[in-house]
């Protein structure tokens, strides 16, 4: 402290004191040190004599190294315990090879691509046999040679995992027999081929079935002895984490499930795709992109692959999700596994058809062949992206849907027919008594009504080519007048979600999980048969959702909209179950048109057999009758995408997109309002739709279905109930939701169709 207060010069104290205070601190810190020592305990050390001496630790002498006071304090690291080490670290190809077989030598061959990112070529020969890599420098090219050279020559210790090493077997089966000859001896496991062939297109039968009197070939008896060693792993249904081992007194559904859950191969039982696709094709390569230009929706990415010089592709919202969707495709094509809920069965000739879910549908009439599936899906996905390039506001959207034609018997030859969004509905007070606005703005909707467009413009055609049919028409005449589809011609409706209202209330994630309860409880309540299954639905004005229609809101009236009672529409799942009766092509178009139906329905998420098809066709099949001919109860084909879509949260937008096939560009409409950006109305309106009908009528050049009233009528409403038959099974179909016990069908307030059309 004086040293510090002399320095700092708060202190008068003369040199003379300074020195004479550090002598007395050094002196007292001397005997300080020497009271320290001589207190230490004395050791004592046996000398040569045997005898016991004392040494007494003395003070260090001038001039020598004082040792420390306690030296343990300041022991060497080497004496403390050294950590654990880890496990041992993998060697690489490169080392493993050298151990194999020391003194290779690498030899560079090639350097490719450009100098900024080039591409090393490396050779190694190992046993008079050449083994290249590839790679981004030349240590990777090094290893990727050495890699290569590895997996020819390494060998398998247990010849099952051989034998699916090459492809022999798909997985080995649980509770096998390794002591039988039979697993090796099976051949290799029959894998489609990507030519057309004779089995179903679903995908869904592994064994072509023999005709009686035909001689079965080697290669038939060997895909039957793995069928039948795939075969042995059974579906377990665990309640309480244990094996359901089938007790006595089952139901009749739990029976049902069980054929339908049960003889499972083991490619049906998939673990994971990728690892039974690796387990059946090893040493694939993946490659994945991110695509898509939209920040405000989520990342999507697209992986492929190529097998056998095909390329499989899949797409997802990360890099996971996209190679297992890749993955599914694959196993798909080449192994016939159909990853759509409750129908990933495989069927055996010897069984009986299984059938999807809980419905009677036998599998390989449900679903479609699910490459032509993923096509369709494909194909208005890239038309969306080409319609919204370089416009943020139009690429924005949560719900798309589209309609894709395909002709001729394979379906071969596909044409996008429209592609529209959103997912709002017109706000009461901007209802237009003039038909110039918009009620129902959901995707599928517009897609409905981009379809009539389009049958429109096919009759147009026709008009203009005098009343005779252009060879590149869709349309034929019909025995019964007016005109029909061709035959082969068919319609596919993609909505990348499931559709709102009845189809869409259920829990995904709960029916992945299905415990049977009679075990626990003696009764089973899997949610099919609630009450409020199958029951007609109404959309939210201005918001997002539905709720079920009520006795007291059968009818709506324009003033009281207009005060302040809300807009009701009905939801997507009830018009959809709307079209598989009355058809596609409405009321003013059934003048010309027999009815045209849907030949498929594919959803990109949110799919579950049953549900969905209650509520397209299910929930009326018992209930509906006395149509007439040639209207019917139109049974689509349901299918998931192998790529399904991400749930996407967030407001979703307040405009609408449509887009026709023969439009130069995209319409993007203010859905809140059922106008266009500019307040005009769109080409979807009822209006623009009654004035083309109108121009066909006022042609005479047309054969028609029914007979049009003289003079031709100019209102709206009037110009509707002239269509007989379809009014006529318009009222069947109500009448069958009411008996069902589903409610009543709402309708808009009547003064929207009073409009009238005046021709000059």
């Amino acid at each position: 402290m004086i040293e510090e207060n002399i320095k700092k010069g708060s202190s008068p104290v003369k040199a003379s004191n300074v020195d004479q205070v550090k002598k007395d601190y050094k002196s007292e810190m001397l005997k300080v040190q020497k009271q320290f020592l001589a207190n230490q305990p004395k050791v004592a050390s046996p000398d040569k004599s045997g005898d016991a001496t004392i040494k007494v630790k003395s003070s260090p002498v001038a001039g020598e190294k004082r040792k420390a006071a306690f030296p343990e304090l300041f022991a060497p690291a080497a004496s403390q315990p050294k950590k654990k080490k880890g496990p041992p670290l993998p060697k690489n190809a490169c080392v493993m090879l050298n151990e194999y077989k020391p003194g290779l030598e690498y030899m560079l061959l090639n350097q490719e691509g450009q100098s900024h990112d080039p591409i090393f070529v490396m050779k190694v020969t190992v046993n008079g046999r050449d083994y290249e890599g590839r790679g981004r420098s030349k240590k990777l090219a090094k290893q990727a040679a050495a890699e290569v050279a590895l997996q020819s020559i390494i060998q398998f210790k247990n010849p099952l995992e051989a034998q699916v090493a090459m492809g022999k077997v798909p997985m080995a089966p649980i509770n096998m027999d390794y002591t039988s000859d039979d697993t090796l001896e099976a051949g290799p496991i029959k894998i489609n081929s990507f030519e057309d062939s004779t089995t179903a297109q679903s995908g869904n039968k592994s064994i072509t079935p023999v005709k009686e009197g035909t001689k079965q070939s080697e290669g038939d008896k060997c895909g039957e002895k793995v069928e039948s060693l795939v075969s042995t792993i059974k579906t377990e249904t665990a309640v309480g984490g244990k094996p359901d081992t089938g007790a006595q007194g089952d139901s009749a559904s739990k029976a049902k499930k069980q054929q339908n859950s049960g003889g499972g191969s083991a490619l049906d039982q998939l673990k994971n795709p990728i690892m039974s696709l690796n387990e059946l094709k090893p040493g694939l390569t993946f490659e994945c992109s991110e695509i898509g230009s939209n920040p405000d929706n989520a990342k999507k990415f697209k992986t492929t692959v190529t097998i056998d010089g095909k390329v499989f592709e899949g797409f997802g919202s990360s890099k996971k999700l996209s190679k297992a969707a890749c993955a599914r495709a694959c196993l798909y094509k080449l192994f016939g596994v159909n990853f759509t809920p409750e129908t990933n069965t495989r069927q055996v000739a010897t069984e009986p058809e299984k059938t999807a879910g809980d419905t009677n549908i036998p599998l390989s009439r449900f679903c479609m062949d699910q490459e032509l599936a993923d096509t369709v899906a494909k194909m208005i996905l890239e038309k969306f992206d080409s319609l919204v390039v370089g416009n943020m506001v139009a690429s924005r959207r949560k719900v798309i849907a589209g309609i894709v034609m395909s002709t001729g018997d394979k379906m071969k030859e596909l044409k996008v027919v429209s592609v529209t969004t959103g997912t709002k509905c017109i706000n009461g007070e901007y209802m237009s008594d003039s038909g110039k606005g918009l009620n129902d703005c959901h995707a599928e909707i517009l897609s409905r009504r981009c379809f009539m467009r389009f049958m429109y413009l096919e009759l147009e055609k026709i008009v203009s080519n005098n009343g005779t049919i252009p060879e590149d028409s869709v349309l034929e005449n019909s025995p019964s007048g007016g005109y029909r589809v061709k035959s082969g011609v068919q319609f596919h409706l993609y909505i990348n979600t499931a559709p709102c209202g009845d189809a869409r209330i259920f829990s995904p994630h709960a029916a992945e999980k299905r415990v049977d309860v009679d075990d626990i409880m003696g009764e089973t309540d899997s949610g099919l048969n609630r009450r409020s299954r199958g029951q007609l639905r109404t959309k939210i004005e201005s918001g997002e959702g539905t709720i079920p229609v009520t006795s007291a809101e059968g009818i709506q009236t324009w003033d009281g909209v207009m005060q302040g009672s809300r807009l009701l529409t009905m939801s997507c799942s009830d018009k959809v179950c709307r079209w598989n009766v009355l058809g596609l092509q409405g009321s003013l178009l059934s003048y010309y048109l027999e009815p045209v139906y849907l030949y498929s329905i594919i959803l990109g998420s949110m799919f579950h057999p049953t549900h969905l098809m209650r509520a397209v066709t299910g929930r009326i099949e018992g209930t509906l009758s006395g149509l007439p001919k040639p209207f019917r109860l139109n049974t689509p084909k349901l299918n998931l995408l192998t790529s399904p879509e991400v749930r996407q949260p967030g407001k979703s937008p307040n405009h609408s997109l449509n887009w026709t096939l023969g439009d130069t560009s995209k319409e993007i409409c203010d859905a809140t309002r059922g106008t266009t950006e500019s307040k005009s109305a769109s080409r979807l309106a009822k209006y623009n739709l009654f004035c083309r009908w109108l121009k066909l009528a006022e042609s005479g050049k047309l054969t028609n279905r029914e007979a049009l009233a003289s003079p031709i009528p100019t209102v709206y409403a009037q110009a509707k109930k002239g269509s007989k038959s379809f009014q006529t099974s318009k009222e069947l179909l109500f009448k069958a939701f009411k008996k069902a016990e589903n409610g009543d069908w709402i309708k808009k307030p009547i003064e929207q169709d009073d409009f009238e059309v005046r021709r000059r």
